[in-house]
């Protein structure tokens, strides 16, 4: 009778420590996912707090002619992330460790040039540039995001556009649905070859 009862006390305990490894398992998952969401949020507001310094300097610069980097003097000013990093070659690091530049055209046009490297986050990612995109479609000329279709290395351009530029039959970012940001950050429209996915983020 007492071996029965310690017997059961085993299984019972067995049970018990699979019950507790579960429940752990379970946990670290959930504490995986809530630490992914916290930086995917962290990085949406760097968006936001790197562009409101790139829009103001944008407006201060004096006029320039030719296409020219900023990115240095971007990271020089009060409103760099500090998520975010300055690296060799005018580049600035994101928190996921995509690179971008702060630039502007000939002419009147600035932007970001944004790079996303293929990852476990790379469509999140492309989620937080659409979601800053419409946040701030006031501003903005547009998202564009450049795609390589075939072997031959042939490019198309897809666009959301801002408030300024949004015309009928295109795609505004004031109106697009959640339908419409998976398409334009759908994967398999990347550089798979390349491992990267380009775009660029405009305003005048």
């Amino acid at each position: 009778m007492k071996n029965k009862e310690n017997g059961r006390s085993m299984v019972e305990m067995l049970g018990v420590l699979a019950i507790i490894g579960v429940l752990s398992a379970g946990a670290l998952a959930g504490f995986n996912t809530a630490m992914k969401k916290h930086k995917l949020n962290e990085h949406l507001d760097a968006l936001n707090t790197i562009f409101q310094s790139a829009y103001e300097l944008s407006q201060q610069l004096p006029e320039d002619t030719g296409w020219k980097q900023y990115s240095e003097v971007l990271y020089k000013s009060k409103g760099f992330p500090k998520h975010f990093k300055y690296s060799a070659g005018d580049t600035i690091l994101d928190s996921f460790n995509n690179r971008f530049y702060f630039y502007r055209t000939s002419g009147v046009t600035w932007g970001f040039n944004y790079t996303i490297e293929n990852s476990e986050f790379s469509k999140q990612i492309c989620h937080n540039l659409v979601t800053f995109a419409i946040q701030n479609s006031s501003i903005l000329s547009g998202i564009e995001r450049s795609a390589n279709y075939n072997e031959e290395g042939n490019y198309s351009t897809t666009s959301l556009y801002g408030d300024h530029s949004c015309q009928q039959n295109r795609l505004c970012l004031k109106d697009i649905t959640l339908s419409d940001i998976d398409s334009f950050c759908s994967l398999d429209m990347g550089e798979s070859t390349n491992n990267k996915y380009l775009f660029w983020i405009l305003w005048k």
